[in-house]
């Protein structure tokens, strides 16, 4: 029961992290595509002043700001979903190593053992990857409300 908890707490933790900790973009790419309509619009004006070479290196700069946002999101994702299946396979390796020892000692048979362990391991998984889509399930409800107060 104790190993439960802690398959559980290790898969939610994969699911949080496999989702790359999600991540808004929309100010930092809003930026760059403000100062692109700006020039566009006004693309008389910024030949006029030989500005082209400006206006690009600063909308380069402007979208790298999220790239190194992403990247350093990247890396921390993919080392806390590392940590945790490192975790979640030891977790499994006591488990089967105290089956051994109840084997050795004549306290329970392989059956048994396996079935709880399969037991144990796809429960698990389904109530963690069930309760990973939570958040999705509110942003879900308060979307729904705001188109049924459109449609009335």
């Amino acid at each position: 029961l104790v190993r439960f908890c802690n398959v559980f707490t290790l898969v939610f933790v994969q699911q949080f992290f496999l989702r790359g900790l999600g991540g808004d973009y929309t100010s930092a790419y809003s930026r760059a595509t403000s100062l692109a309509r700006e020039a566009i619009a006004n693309i008389r004006t910024v030949a006029a002043f030989g500005a082209e070479e400006r206006i690009s290196e600063q909308f380069a700069s402007l979208l790298n700001q999220p790239s190194k946002q992403a990247l350093l999101r990247g890396h921390i994702s993919g080392v806390g979903y590392g940590i945790s299946q490192l975790l979640a396979f030891c977790s499994y390796a006591l488990s089967l190593w105290y089956a051994s020892v109840l084997l050795k000692n004549r306290d329970s048979n392989f059956g048994d053992i396996l079935k709880s362990f399969m037991v144990l391991i796809v429960t698990a998984f389904g109530v963690a990857e069930a309760l990973a889509l939570t958040p999705e399930i509110v942003k879900g409800s308060d979307a729904r409300g705001s188109v049924f107060s459109i449609l009335k």
